[in-house]
């Protein structure tokens, strides 16, 4: 795989990041935050919206050694937030953002010439509520098990039309894992989905099934310009399941619901080059 082949696009800033330069940025921002003294284990809040810039911050924390807690209000001595800060809602010593915001150093600073090459690959990663952790062998065994429901190559155009950050996570680490290029939509609709499914030449479509007239996929999300092209996937992303529809099925035919899967661990997705 070349380096400079695009791993993740983000409609609503237009940023696209290479498998390198997203390695780059993981890493380097990992080096960044154990030089602001993370350390292995430490809990750092994430407050970053579905797009380019969540899948950096949530593994560059973990590729530091600490646990990304997804969520927009908490306690924790380094905070990471997009473009909004709050500090009666976060308590935090260090905040830094992707966007200027007062109060905030910007994420950019966390970025030097430092490089961590190789992160842990055990040990707790991830937490949702902030009391159950997930951790990397946990992660990476639902990855594999959502792979078998849904097979992605690195061929593929992924449109990813997930709203909830986790899932949105997921399906993400399962592209980039596969070596594919996936294409983050911003407030999903079913007309959005078919506009970025033609303009992108997309392959797979991950979407709620509320998305879809009908309640699943009645249609392709091409319209009638998805003629001759059988190879548009259309998965259904429901209920903390994954379901994969036979797109020439007027009702759509579910695949058997995979587990609950979590974002891979750290070391897939930066070890592209």
């Amino acid at each position: 795989m070349q380096g400079d082949q695009p791993a993740v696009s983000d409609v609503r800033t237009g940023e696209v990041l290479s498998y390198a330069a997203f390695s780059r940025r993981v890493t380097r921002a990992a080096a960044g935050l154990q030089a602001q003294g993370l350390r292995y284990g430490e809990r750092v809040l994430v407050d970053v919206p579905l797009g380019a810039a969540l899948p950096v911050a949530v593994h560059a924390v973990a590729w530091a050694g600490g646990i990304a807690v997804l969520g927009s209000h908490g306690e924790s001595r380094i905070s990471i937030t997009y473009d909004r800060y709050d500090p009666a809602a976060v308590k935090a010593d260090l905040v830094f953002s992707f966007r200027p915001v007062p109060g905030a150093r910007p994420f950019s600073e966390l970025v030097g010439p430092a490089a961590v090459e190789f992160g842990p690959l055990a040990g707790p990663a991830l937490t949702l509520d902030g009391s159950r952790l997930l951790d990397n062998a946990e992660l990476a065994t639902d990855l594999r098990r959502l792979a078998t429901r849904l097979v992605v190559g690195k061929d593929d155009v992924l449109i990813s039309a997930v709203s909830e950050p986790f899932r949105g996570l997921r399906t993400i680490d399962l592209a980039m894992t596969a070596g594919a290029h996936v294409v983050v939509a911003h407030e999903p609709s079913l007309v959005g989905c078919r506009v970025l499914a033609q303009e992108r030449r997309a392959t797979v479509v991950v979407a709620p099934p509320t998305t879809w007239p009908g309640g699943c996929w009645a249609t392709p999300p091409c319209g009638s310009s998805t003629k001759g092209r059988s190879s548009v996937r259309l998965a259904c992303e429901k209920c903390d399941t994954v379901r994969e529809c036979d797109p020439s099925a007027t009702q759509g035919e579910h695949m058997p619901d995979s587990p609950p899967a979590q974002p891979a661990g750290r070391a897939q997705p930066v070890r592209r080059t």
